[in-house]
């Protein structure tokens, strides 16, 4: 097992079947394909809601490893200074795109129907479409159905940034 050496801000893409940890006093935003699978091979010690050590899967994370050597897994930035905000491209891959908005000068708008998961991750925003809106604070994520056009967003102050989740095209 590899350890990578991170610091605050900096984005991994970890593909499917890979080993990892996140080790302590870390605070992460995972994007992952809801499968409801996790194979535990070690679980540092944790215990269940009953106080029983909680299930390994060997034999079953066994079956389905990958075991390719990266070194790669440290995302570049793909940075876009638009002239109401600044868009970072954390990552793309075949099934998401995680993208962060930051320096919002104004009101920001996408006219484009598409599935997004937003999430405030500093300050507060206002989301609001034809269908109402909706405040997120710190840490509070919301779906946006498809069938949300004009959707506008509206940082609270200018230091707010979020992340955007969303299927690539």
């Amino acid at each position: 097992l590899n350890r990578i050496p991170i610091q605050e801000g900096d984005t991994l893409f970890i593909p499917a079947g890979t080993v990892h940890a996140i080790t302590e006093n870390l605070l992460i935003y995972e994007v992952q394909q809801n499968s409801d699978t996790t194979f535990r091979l070690y679980d540092w010690g944790r215990l269940d809601v009953q106080g029983k050590p909680r299930t390994l899967h060997l034999k079953e994370a066994s079956q389905c490893l990958d075991l390719t050597s990266r070194t790669d897994y440290k995302c570049t930035r793909k940075v876009i200074s638009r002239e109401k905000y600044l868009e970072e491209e954390l990552v793309r891959c075949d099934f998401f795109a995680l993208t962060k908005f930051s320096q919002m000068k104004s009101l920001i708008q996408f006219k484009t129907s598409q599935l997004r998961i937003l999430t405030c991750i500093q300050g507060g925003l206002r989301i609001a479409s034809e269908g109402g809106s909706l405040d997120l604070k710190l840490g509070d994520s919301c779906l946006v159905p498809a069938a949300a056009e004009n959707l506008n967003i509206e940082a609270f102050s200018p230091d707010s940034e979020f992340l955007q989740t969303v299927i690539p095209n």
